[in-house]
């Protein structure tokens, strides 16, 4: 309620109490009053109880927003909101909504290295994956293929996305602002279908 609807409200209340025999005037203008704020009773000794504490966000979705997940949002228009259409964060974990749909393994492939490093950026703060954890979840989700998956990370327009190889057995390497891109493509691509 802002003050011009607050101040015709009040209006309204003075009005009414007027209206009534004077022994009852100021238990009137109590009920009234209380009813336009909300319900709080009045208290004879003066002492209110707290307001009511805000609503909490449902589960899963009070994604925290670290350095890193600030500086990718930026970047690349990214709200939190479409975050939270993409994916859940819930027992401290980040559990995704939207996942590649992709035919193609080595789109997907990639794809996962992308949501990985996202999730990576969430919980610790720094954008980056490895090669045995995109192959673990490329394994559970039907797009590793032995024989390219290494290549597939090795191809100029992929290799581009991260800072360094991503090889077996390797060190995470780190989104580029290329990857940031990329990823920012599969949110928005994903928030279409």
């Amino acid at each position: 309620m802002n003050y011009q609807e607050l101040r015709e409200a009040l209006k309204e209340i003075i009005a009414t109490v007027e209206s009534v025999p004077g022994k009852y005037q100021e238990k009137c203008f109590e009920i009234l009053l209380n009813g336009l704020m909300g319900g709080i009773s009045p208290r004879q000794d003066g002492v209110y109880p707290p307001p009511p504490a805000p609503p909490a966000e449902p589960a899963g979705q009070g994604i925290p927003i670290k350095s890193q997940v600030r500086v990718f949002l930026k970047k690349t228009d990214i709200t939190e909101d479409d975050l939270k259409k993409v994916l859940l964060f819930e027992d401290d974990d980040v559990h995704f909504i939207k996942e590649p749909k992709t035919t193609n393994s080595a789109l997907g492939q990639i794809q996962w290295a992308l949501l990985l490093a996202l999730k990576n950026g969430i919980l610790k703060n720094n954008f980056s994956v490895d090669a045995e954890s995109v192959r673990s979840v490329c394994q559970d989700k039907g797009f590793y293929h032995a024989a390219n998956f290494a290549r597939n990370f090795k191809m100029e327009k992929h290799a581009k996305l991260f800072k360094n190889p991503l090889l077996p057995q390797g060190e995470p390497s780190q989104l580029t602002d290329d990857g940031y891109t990329e990823l920012a493509k599969f949110i928005r691509d994903s928030l279409a279908d």
